[in-house]
């Protein structure tokens, strides 16, 4: 499966998550906040401030450096004053990075500005969370188009005060009744009390510096010194983050709770869930017409209206239902901040029972009439501008589609690379639905039996039919790749429990906790890169077929690839070296890189650098190893 880690040369400092050995101390950090949340929040401050003091020290090494170079240059005792002269600007250049990545730019405000006239009553309500909480006044109310609330607070002019803005999405209005709408607010302006909006900006601020400092200093003495101390300070500062992040969750939820009730806060969490869900469906069957030719809709907004208000078939409720059992189901991690829907749950005394239904949506009471109606034409107009010439190319695309199938199905399956067959059984399912799908998955997993990509992919699909031998795919998957092992678990759990087989599912369900704990050290081994991995050079086959997909790409100088061979997997890592031409970013190359290769498995998408210069020796000693360049 394909991963989203990505060690770049440009990204060293870049804080994608919390590693699963960090959990420990999560967990430690979590226990002492329930002892002090002040001390811990302090604890949270001084492991920021840390980093600061580090930066801050390099500067004034760099500073201090620069001025001894100037003062000796000036007393004109030295011979080597051309020399100095040289290094003079590499410092200063150095130093001018480092200043230059602590500044960081205002993110754009994408959305339109609600006036206290456009909505009065939501106003109203945005007075009273300010006198009850003691928070900050907001300056701004921003609506966009999205499924979800959310504040910010930025600087106004660097140290001196923030812009405090509340971002509301339309379809959030649309898909709540009011008070739920009220609750969501709440907790969002929850996060502004107690100053949690401003430790929150802190923690951002931070890693967005440390990101910002990765792309001023690739290489070079000033970057190592700082990577060293990456190494050490990210995972520290992660876990305090994480755990503060957490709490302030609850937090929120309790403010929003008192003000608004704590049926009506649950109520809109679980909502929420189903919401999302039925729009994905619904929106899915709309989508599902471009390719017919059939016209794009006149108004977006009026339709996702009536998708969360009125009720869908038997399949979209479905689809509904199962969201909010997954999200009842799902166990804390820490690849999200926020607690699971379960633990919010409980903090608030709430049953996790479905919500109420309701006739009334926010948008409507919340709103004045004649600027609703503005403001959905506003963004129906966004809409069609953004998404028009996408749906008048899905006809075309479907045809490019029904050409690749057929070119595929005229070679025959036997001469089909797995690639190529696992390709043309998703355009089978494409074009001819869920049964073809099953039918095409099928095969090819009696051609490669032992790959956990095509166990998994068939069991997807021949469970998308209940088809009960799907369990048997997920259960082989998830001993092939212990790193996909839940997720493998989880999908038999969930056929087992819809087809009611309670035998079935307790069985499967015994094998989760030690599916889980093998997943956690397959991810900390495909997490680690080093010297000890096990690099082989990939076949002719897969070598020709990669060349494909990136041979002709724009930007690429060199690229080698091999493969890491895992103890926890039967598939090994695919590892991408390259080097970007000039005026090209690595950053994006790199996910390019990762997008395109995911078909062939877990995928690690690495730039040229002086610290990985031995992973580039040990590549350019395996045969076949350079692809481009």
């Amino acid at each position: 499966m394909a991963s989203i880690r990505l060690d770049r040369a440009g990204a060293w400092g870049e804080t994608l998550g919390i590693l699963p050995r960090y959990q420990p101390l999560v967990e430690r950090m979590e226990r002492q906040a329930e002892t002090g949340s002040r001390s811990h929040a302090r604890r949270v401050l001084a492991a920021g401030l840390l980093g600061y003091v580090f930066i801050g020290a390099i500067l004034v090494l760099l500073i201090g450096t620069g001025i001894a170079i100037v003062m000796t240059l000036m007393s004109g005792g030295s011979r080597g004053g051309a020399a100095l002269i040289k290094l003079l600007i590499v410092v200063g250049l150095a130093a001018f990075g480092v200043i230059r990545a602590l500044n960081l730019p205002k993110l754009p405000v994408d959305g339109v500005r609600l006036e206290r006239a456009d909505a009065p009553r939501l106003f109203d309500f945005l007075d009273t969370l300010e006198r009850e909480t003691g928070g900050p006044r907001l300056d701004e109310v921003i609506l966009n188009d999205e499924l979800n609330a959310a504040v910010s607070q930025q600087p106004r002019f660097g140290p001196f005060g923030n812009v405090s803005r509340l971002y509301l999405g339309l379809d959030l209005l649309h898909a709540l009744p009011p008070r739920e709408v009220q609750a969501v607010i709440a907790h969002e302006f929850g996060h502004f009390a107690g100053d949690h909006g401003r430790s929150a900006s802190f923690v951002y601020r931070v890693r967005m510096r440390w990101f910002r400092l990765s792309q001023e200093l690739p290489d070079g003495i000033v970057a190592a010194g700082l990577r060293k101390f990456f190494n050490w300070y990210s995972p520290w500062f992660a876990a305090y983050s994480f755990t503060l992040a957490r709490r302030q969750e609850y937090e929120a939820d309790a403010v929003a709770a008192r003000l608004v009730g704590p049926s009506e806060v649950a109520n809109a969490l679980k909502r929420l869930d189903m919401q999302g869900a039925r729009a994905g469906f619904r929106w899915a069957e709309v989508w599902n017409g471009a390719p017919l030719g059939e016209p794009m809709p006149e108004s977006a907004s009026s339709l996702s209206a009536r998708h969360f208000l009125e009720p869908g078939d038997t399949a979209c409720e479905d689809v509904a239902r199962k969201a909010l059992e997954a999200s009842l189901a799902e166990h804390p991690g820490l690849d999200d901040t926020h607690p699971t829907l379960t633990q919010r749950l409980a903090a608030l005394g709430e049953p996790a029972t479905p919500p109420p239904p309701y006739e009334r949506s926010g948008a409507r009471d919340l709103i004045a009439p004649a600027a609703l109606v503005r403001l959905e034409a506003e963004f129906d107009a966004r809409w069609r501008e953004r998404c028009g010439e996408n749906w008048l190319a899905q006809k075309d695309i479907r045809e490019a589609l029904l050409d690749e199938m057929e070119a595929l199905e005229a070679k025959g399956v036997d001469a089909l690379s797995k690639t190529q067959h696992r390709r043309l059984a998703e355009l089978t399912g494409e074009i001819r639905g869920d049964e073809a799908r099953a039918q095409a998955y099928s095969g090819v997993v009696t051609r490669f039996p032992d790959d956990p990509i095509v166990c998994m992919e068939a069991g997807l699909a021949l469970a998308a039919t209940d088809d009960r031998a799907a369990v048997v795919l997920f259960e082989h998957a998830a001993e092939l790749d212990h790193e996909m092992g839940p997720n493998a678990l989880a999908m038999a759990l969930d056929l087992l429990e819809r087809l009611g087989d309670e035998a079935g599912s307790e069985r499967v369900g015994a094998k989760v906790d030690l599916a889980a704990q093998r997943a956690a050290d397959a991810q900390d081994e495909s997490a680690r890169l080093d010297g000890k991995c096990d690099f082989r050079a990939i076949d002719p086959e897969l070598r020709e077929e990669i060349l494909e997909w990136i041979g002709d790409v724009a930007g690429l100088e060199r690229v080698r690839v091999a493969h890491r061979m895992r103890s926890f997997s039967v598939s090994p890592q695919l590892v991408v070296l390259f080097k970007c031409r000039k005026g090209y970013d690595g950053m994006q190359m790199a996910a390019f890189l990762v997008d395109a290769l995911e078909r062939f498995g877990d995928v690690v998408a690495i730039e040229e650098a002086f610290a990985h210069g031995w992973l580039a020796r040990r590549l350019k000693k395996l045969e076949g190893a350079l692809l481009i360049g």
